[in-house]
């Protein structure tokens, strides 16, 4: 049909329509162009339709505000004026100062969305004969504005990387890309924002494969991996990238950028074929960068550790440039207490853990106090660089304790060291502290810990007050850890969940110790919201009901302080109570608390739409299994409706909706909510405000349940005004692939609700009915047309 529109009849100038429409319709009017010029292969339309869009082209040139936008979405018509205007408008661009060595770097660096229009324009051009001019004035406008440097990144990364159209190219793309970075850097070798861009760059083509998402027709995705061939072209560009990177090395710039391309090198294809050819070929490129490595850097050590399992998979042996690396004491030391995960524990957990020790007692045989700080060095700097999550030689870092616990001196000057090291890898403090308590006295332990001021001694120290020995207890220590509780430590960031009841041994002098460190705990919430949490995990989450109950008998004469870390707990983390039984054992003696959770759970969610939230559904959800289920879902119902004046719509019946939730519905809340449903519609049948919070919350709920609820309301009330304001499907709707059946299953369901509208007094009912019906039809056959086109395009 448009085809025959505006190519065989041209019943409409496609000039006209063109420049009509495009005012009115963007995308849509793009969309017909892009039909008629790829979907119709012929030369002839082609020319065609190009000749009509340029006759838009002069006729808007002149007036910039229509010109604009349409030429941002035609100027491949034009690409040689295209590239003129951008050169223009560049060499008019003011100079942005930025620094993008500020910006962290990752080898797996997602590209920030293209928001720039030149950015996007020049983007276009790949695999275009014009395509080595745009990337010129691309690095002219970089030069410009290094303050979009993430924008160009993803340019580059997204825009010219590898794609299924590469290899019959010969890949074009790729290899002028790399030309103009390399010329560029060669050019302007002091240009530090443009060095980082190349190191971005580099580290993205320098990949073994590329994953890419493409939209397909009727709302599908394609996802598929491409892995690097070692064609010709694709060895010549990395080989260029690799010279260059060595090059930006040896200068001494962006050294831990490339340090990190290095240190992931070819790791994902560990036991697979897949990419080893490219690597084979590009190998010795490798080895070069070991020329410029020092010994005795510890990450140089451990990016030639890695470097040597890459050549083992490829069948590479000539490796003595790595060997004074593998060799060296910093590496040994790190070798013996990093786990080997596929060695250690080829034979289970235990075996490898048995493993593990033998290979650190063996490296602390015979240590010094200079051993001991030549150690914690190797660990401070595994977590300076590498391993900043502080993952790898954690529990290597125990087992030295372990290890060397009987050498009372020894163990003293490791613990030190430790300390004034500032904590590396925040080894379990308990294991050191019950090791402590034995070889020194109570006073002088505190002493010890305290005399430095390290990030994790607040965690130290509460080991020291829940694991001093029993009969170490006294008023002073008590009074000392209320102290400690007093005087939390805000800019703490990790530390283990702490076990309040751990204190009860200090109840032999002080009864209400628990009691009394909670409401101080408590009086510090908004200042140290972490450390409260810490301490009220284990009196929020229960594995079972049981536990829950018990929790409750324990704060049988402490009720309010209970209630008060409950609320307090849940706004800090939404995962506490993950199940709901202490919510369920609070209310069970105190149904007015339910209300305050209510409170709580709509503050929490402010301005942000929360009603599928999984903990606050399963929470709500609770108190179908009450026997009073009816009247506790009556209080929900009517306390968030009282809401409504001061809440903003959603916010108030969240709740609601939230307790009425399908999909974490078992069949025995099923037919409970039913009933209570039911319940509420003969209550209120007649209330038109509650009537239509309650359709509200239940628009997610299956067809049959919606049906039997409009069933009831229909047998209470007849009034049409009322009915119209009912909301008798969700608001929203959608899938994947083709939107139509969803479409008419809409449908569907609004014809099921046709018997119940009969006769005379339902007539206005039925007839709105009959037009939401009537709108899902129409919305079907415009969806059929715009499927047929996107089939077409496709």
């Amino acid at each position: 049909m448009i085809k025959y529109v505006f190519i065989e009849e041209k019943i409409i100038p496609l000039s006209t329509m063109i420049e009509t429409c495009f005012q009115m319709n963007q995308s849509r009017t793009i969309e017909v162009c892009n039909i008629l010029l790829n979907v119709f292969s012929d030369q002839g339309v082609r020319e065609y339709v190009e000749a009509q869009i340029n006759l838009v082209w002069d006729k808007l040139e002149s007036d910039i505000g229509k010109f604009l936008p349409f030429f941002k979405a035609f100027h491949m018509v034009r690409p040689t004026q295209t590239l003129l205007l951008l050169q223009e408008y560049i060499e008019q661009e003011a100079y942005h100062p930025f620094d993008a060595r500020t910006l962290p770097f990752k080898d797996d660096q997602r590209g920030k969305s293209v928001s720039d229009d030149i950015l996007q324009i020049l983007g276009s051009f790949e695999n275009h004969s014009e395509l080595p001019s745009a990337l010129d004035l691309l690095l002219l406008y970089f030069k410009k504005r290094p303050d979009l440097f993430e924008q160009f990144y993803s340019v580059y990364a997204e825009r010219f990387e590898v794609s299924l159209d590469s290899p019959r190219l010969g890949y074009f793309t790729q290899s002028a890309v790399v030309k103009k970075l390399c010329e560029g850097v060669n050019t302007t070798p002091e240009n530090a924002n443009l060095l980082a861009l190349f190191v971005w760059v580099a580290s993205h083509f320098l990949k073994l494969d590329v994953s890419k998402a493409e939209g397909g027709r009727h709302n599908t995705v394609s996802i598929y991996t491409l892995t690097i061939p070692p064609d010709p072209p694709v060895l010549e560009y990395r080989k260029m990238l690799w010279s260059q990177l060595y090059q930006i090395y040896q200068r001494g710039n962006g050294q831990a950028e490339i340090e990190q391309i290095l240190y992931k090198y070819s790791m994902p294809h560990y036991g697979v074929d897949t990419g080893l050819d490219v690597v084979k070929a590009e190998f010795e490129e490798v080895l070069k960068f070991f020329s410029l490595f020092h010994t005795e850097n510890l990450f140089h050590c451990v990016i030639a550790a890695r470097i040597k399992q890459v050549a083992k998979h490829i069948d590479y042996c000539a490796l003595d440039i790595l060997a004074p690396f593998l060799n060296s004491e910093k590496y040994r030391i790190y070798s013996a207490l990093v786990s080997h995960r596929s060695e250690d524990y080829s034979e289970g957990y235990e075996k490898g853990v048995q493993r593990h020790k033998e290979r650190v007692c063996k490296l602390v045989e015979g240590f010094t106090p200079q051993d001991i700080d030549c150690l914690l060095q190797v660990c401070i700097e595994s977590a300076q660089t590498f391993d900043k999550e502080e993952r790898e030689l954690g529990a290597g870092l125990g087992y030295v304790f372990e290890a060397i616990q009987d050498q009372q001196q020894l163990y003293l000057y490791l613990t030190d060291a430790y300390m004034r090291a500032d904590t590396p890898y925040q080894i379990y403090a308990g294991q050191i502290l019950e090791r402590l308590f034995k070889i020194r006295p109570v006073l002088e332990v505190k002493k010890f810990i305290a005399q430095y001021k390290y990030n994790q001694q607040n965690v130290w120290l509460w080991s020291f007050f829940s694991l001093m020995p029993e009969q170490q207890v006294s008023a002073h220590w008590v009074a000392e850890l209320l102290q400690y509780l007093d005087t939390p430590d805000v800019e703490i960031k990790a530390s283990p969940y702490r076990r309040i009841d751990s204190l009860r041994k200090y109840e032999i002098v002080e009864p209400k110790i628990i009691v009394k460190a909670l409401r101080t705990i408590s009086e510090h919430y908004e200042e140290a919201p972490f450390i409260f949490s810490l301490y009220v995990y284990w009196i929020l989450n229960h594995s079972n009901q049981q536990e829950a109950d018990e929790t409750l008998r324990e704060f049988s004469n402490e009720l309010p302080l209970l209630e008060e870390i409950y609320l307090k707990g849940i706004s800090y983390s939404n995962h506490e109570d993950f199940d709901g039984v202490l919510l369920y054992a609070i209310i069970s003696v105190d149904t007015s608390f339910l209300y305050r959770y209510l409170d709580c759970l709509i503050t929490a969610q402010g301005d942000h739409f929360r009603v599928y939230d999984h903990y606050d559904t399963t929470r709500l959800l609770k108190i179908w299994d009450a026997e009073q289920y009816i009247d506790l879902a009556d209080g929900v119902f009517d306390y968030c409706y009282s809401k409504r004046e001061e809440l903003t719509y959603w916010s108030y019946w969240s709740p609601v909706k939230m307790m009425l939730h399908h999909e974490a519905s078992h069949q025995e809340i099923i037919v409970k909510q039913d009933l209570w449903m039911q319940h509420t519609i003969e209550r209120y049948g007649h209330d038109k405000d509650r009537m239509c919070l309650l359709f509200t919350a239940i628009e997610e709920l299956s067809c049959e349940r919606r049906r039997k609820a409009v069933e009831k309301f229909l047998s209470l009330n007849a009034n049409p005004d009322v009915f119209e304001r009912l909301p008798l499907e969700p608001p929203h709707w959608g899938g994947t692939g083709s939107m139509i059946p969803y479409m008419q299953e809409r449908i569907e369901y609004l014809r099921s609700l046709l018997p119940l509208v009969s006769g005379i007094k339902y007539l206005k009912h039925k007839q709105r009915i009959e037009q939401e019906i009537d709108c899902w039809k129409e919305r079907i056959r415009s969806e059929e047309v715009r499927e047929l086109l996107e089939s077409w395009y496709h």
